[in-house]
């Protein structure tokens, strides 16, 4: 599969300012600041979950939050060790001094990246937000036309301005979504670092983006037997022609069946037992990047009680990783109708009620039922707590990039090392 083919691994077909227009949908991007967490006080971590809390509110359904591990700009580092200072000597000379022992270290930093979808209104990807999109499908809206790109800039402002000023939330460039998308195409071996922003940018077309060709378990470097698919054919024909003339219908069939199934095969290109490694390879057609190897990781080991901060910060395992790959995270935010969400909740109490009639402690049945009714009954109780209060779904997805496939292998192993261990 290409990016230029397959619509769900192609690049955005337009870039306006901070504005895709995907397959999927319109998005604005924004940069977003990192708070100041760790080393902190109980009641400022607290407060920096509430404000994490309050962002997850105010985006719309469908939203996403990259954290990017990028290389950091070594000469943007060092005019900022040397701002403030250059009337000493001294300090100059050491700084440039540090500049080669900085270069052979390769600091690292992570980039935080906002990325919501604006074109079905403040419901985003929900139902209500569905019917929005396909009222502007049934009466011809244009995404890209003017009015379009000015009603979607309006509602990304709207929705940012919202946020806690704290996330000093700024809209990317086109020129920073380029980058966006190389990054997470060629993630392990796309280096460059995240371009500065510029007075004015101007808009990019999807076909001026690189081409990259995706390779499922990289078959391209597997090598096993070619399958006699055509002898196979034959053979089950010859026997299924056999059971007919002996009046066996049912082998005749299975026979005729098997043949047409091989010969099907061989014409869809089958040649040889595909590779099963569980890697993604992306190349450049034209040459431009190295091959980038991948996995891409959901997290679906979650505490049945669920995750609360402080106390459930794992995703910081990946800045503990230093194994030459990249550890990149992105969280798909989703937010529910809280009426909707009340009405679930009286069904799976009914269901809860019904099944201890039904099951009659079998296995310790009972036991289970009463510890799911206790977390029923308490998210129930602060889903009632305020109006304020939404309920939310969050999916974690860990990408990991590397130069190589034993790096990626050896990478991987590693940060589910880190995983269980951090809990």
């Amino acid at each position: 599969a290409t990016s230029t083919v397959d619509p769900l691994l192609a690049p955005p077909q337009r870039i306006l300012g901070n504005l895709t227009v995907t397959a999927h949908g319109v998005y604005a991007h924004y940069l977003l600041s990192g708070l100041p967490y760790y080393l902190q006080s109980t009641r400022r971590r607290l407060g920096v979950a509430d404000r994490h809390q309050t962002l997850a509110r105010e985006i719309p359904a469908g939203s996403w939050i990259f954290g990017l591990s990028v290389p950091q700009d070594q000469r943007r580092l060092l005019r900022a060790m040397l701002h403030g200072h250059r009337d000493r000597p001294h300090w100059i000379t050491a700084c440039q001094q540090l500049a080669p022992v900085i270069a052979a270290q390769h600091p690292r930093t992570r980039l935080y990246w906002l990325a919501m979808p604006v074109d079905a209104g403040r419901a985003g990807h929900s139902p209500l937000g569905h019917a929005a999109r396909l009222r502007d499908w049934a009466i011809g809206r244009d995404k890209d036309s003017e009015d379009s790109v000015a009603a979607y800039q309006r509602l990304a402002h709207d929705i940012i301005t919202a946020l806690p000023e704290e996330f000093g939330p700024a809209p990317a460039t086109a020129d920073m979504i380029d980058w966006f998308w190389r990054h997470n195409t060629w993630r392990g071996v796309y280096d460059s670092p995240l371009p500065r922003r510029r007075t004015a940018s101007e808009p990019i077309d999807g076909a001026e983006l690189p081409e990259a060709r995706f390779d499922d378990g990289d078959q391209h470097h597997h090598r096993s037997p070619e399958l006699p698919l055509r002898s196979v054919a034959a053979v089950l024909g010859a026997g299924a022609l056999g059971c007919a003339v002996a009046g066996l219908p049912a082998p005749a069939l299975a026979g005729a069946a098997g043949a047409a199934a091989a010969l099907l095969a061989r014409l869809a290109g089958i040649r040889r037992i595909p590779s099963w490694t569980r890697a993604l390879r992306v190349s450049s057609p034209e040459g431009r990047y190295p091959d980038s190897y991948q996995a891409i990781l959901p997290v679906v080991d979650m505490p049945k009680a669920g995750i609360a901060f402080p106390g459930s910060e794992f995703l910081a395992a990946l800045d503990d990783l230093d194994t030459g790959a990249t550890f990149d995270f992105a969280v798909n935010l989703v937010t529910l109708s809280r009426e909707l969400e009340f009405a679930r909740n009286d069904r799976a109490k009914g269901n809860i009620d019904d099944q201890f009639t039904q099951r009659r402690d079998v296995r310790h049945g009972d036991a289970e039922l009463l510890a799911t009714a206790r977390q029923l009954a308490e998210y129930h109780r602060q889903l009632s707590a305020t109006i304020d209060e939404r309920p939310l779904q969050a999916a974690f997805l860990i990408a990991v990039g590397a130069p190589d496939p034993s790096t990626l292998d050896y990478s991987v192993k590693r940060l589910r090392e880190e995983l269980t261990a951090s809990g």
